[in-house]
């Protein structure tokens, strides 16, 4: 029973893992935010991040947070499982 709850703990993390990867990737350039800090003019016009943005810094978030939980729980399970 441990083995297999161990099992799928790690197939959602492996889950987690793609899920976070994407959401990363799918967030723009931090150097397009940057201009100003490094002496350029900032090109978007408004200090603020759009609305599409704030939802991917949001889910980043909540996939790493979850990502680090059950990370935790599957070296608990492992650590047992023994």
């Amino acid at each position: 029973m441990n083995n297999a709850i161990h099992i799928l703990l790690q197939i959602f993390q492996a889950l987690l893992a793609i899920g976070l990867i994407w959401i990363v990737m799918s967030q723009t350039g931090k150097d397009q935010g940057m201009g100003a800090t490094m002496g350029g003019a900032d090109q978007s016009g408004s200090r603020f991040k759009g609305g599409y943005e704030e939802m991917l810094d949001a889910w980043a978030f909540r996939f790493a947070g979850l990502f680090l939980v059950v990370s935790f729980l599957v070296a608990v399970v492992a650590h047992y499982t023994r």
